[in-house]
């Protein structure tokens, strides 16, 4: 796996954590807009994307 690939999956990685984040504070009564979830998919996909990159 190329270091390229892995920085895209550590990006993803931390926008997965935004979004948990983000999560647990509207848990306690921040209201947010229901955006975790959203964060949550696009750092998912931005892991997944950043495993099959070769450079």
């Amino acid at each position: 796996m190329a270091v390229k690939g892995i920085k895209i999956m550590i990006m993803g990685l931390v926008i997965i954590l935004i979004g948990i984040y983000i999560g647990i504070q509207s848990l306690q009564g921040v209201r947010t807009g229901d955006r975790e979830v959203l964060l949550i998919i696009v750092g998912a996909i931005i892991s997944v994307i950043g495993f099959f990159v070769k450079s």
